[in-house]
């Protein structure tokens, strides 16, 4: 069997995985101080933990200063694995916060416990943008546990502010640690 269909194999072994992922991924509450929340520090403390397990040559946890935000600042995760190849690196982003409920009188449920119907699965955040981490995180994961090689390096951003502007997020690792990419 190629390395790439031991891979695919071993990613169909994670739904219940998947499930119990976003689960415990929508229960952390990620709102940014615009959008009436804290910042994201439960949801990306969380996020560190599942990373650390997968044991990154690098994992950096950079603060962008908000007054706003619990305990001053808001929190980016920089994670990389090295490749065998000498090749730039790939880099997948995804974001931390989410948009607030709205109208909690539309939701059938808490919109920050994860209902499943079918396939589907229902919570804030979980397509916006959970699955975004998630779905990069798990195939990360499967091409470690399978022992395929990784040939290029890759690298995790997941960053703060998204849903209201970047400025504590992208943009700020982009200004301040542009060496990072």
């Amino acid at each position: 069997m190629s390395d790439l269909l031991k891979v695919f194999e071993h990613i169909e072994s994670y739904c219940e995985e998947t499930v119990r992922l976003q689960e415990s991924l929508t229960t952390r509450v990620a709102l940014g101080p615009s959008n009436g929340g804290t910042g994201e520090h439960e949801k990306v403390a969380f996020i560190r933990e599942l990373i650390e397990s997968m044991q990154p040559d690098r994992l950096e946890e950079i603060h962008a200063p908000d007054s706003r935000a619990r305990d001053g600042y808001r929190p980016n995760l920089i994670a990389g694995w090295r490749g065998t190849w000498d090749r730039p690196t790939v880099w997948v982003l995804s974001h931390a916060d989410i948009v607030p409920p709205g109208d909690l009188s539309l939701w059938e449920g808490d919109p920050y416990i994860l209902r499943v119907e079918g396939d589907k699965l229902i919570g804030r955040g979980v397509e916006d943008n959970q699955h975004g981490f998630l779905s990069a995180y798990l195939a990360l994961r499967a091409i470690r546990e399978t022992g395929t090689p990784l040939l290029r390096p890759v690298s995790f951003a997941v960053v703060a502010d998204e849903e209201a502007g970047s400025g504590y997020g992208l943009e700020y690792l982009l200004k301040h640690h542009r060496d990072l990419f």
